[in-house]
């Protein structure tokens, strides 16, 4: 184990703050308490609100979705399957963790999520099919 790649969090109340200055010692090595931490793909925060996560969460759905687009064809679309399975992996990405922050899903996180899908689903659009040729003069 790698002690300083090492990060420690102290978990706790709203009402009780985190212990001031708190560094645990292990192996001689001293690892200083944080407010949050990245544990398997997780940001977690000492209070298991996960805001911290859905912030960083947004952004990276929103560039997975982008270079998902830039490798669809600009002109007639793609298959039903080809958007079924970027859809799949979009969703994978944003539900990743979900048995663990979902009892403590916010109002504020959960427009966060759907403010990611209600972008992607108008770049998904994106009038790449059902768009009327534009007029031509006579």
């Amino acid at each position: 184990m790698a002690l300083q790649k090492s990060e420690a969090v102290c978990f706790h109340s709203a009402r009780k703050g985190p212990p001031q200055g708190a560094n645990l010692v292990v192996g001689g090595v001293t690892i200083a308490v944080q407010p949050k931490l990245k544990y398997l793909g997780l940001v977690l925060d000492s209070k298991w609100r996960f805001d911290h996560h859905f912030k960083a969460l947004v952004p990276r759905l929103m560039g997975a979705a982008g270079a998902l687009t830039r490798l669809l064809p600009n002109v007639g679309g793609c298959s039903a399957g080809t958007r079924r399975l970027y859809l799949g992996v979009e969703r994978s990405m944003a539900l990743y963790g979900a048995p663990v922050w979902s009892p403590a899903l916010s109002a504020r996180n959960a427009a966060l999520l759907l403010r990611a899908q209600r972008a992607r689903a108008v770049r998904r659009r994106g009038g790449r099919r059902g768009r009327e040729a534009p007029a031509q003069p006579p």
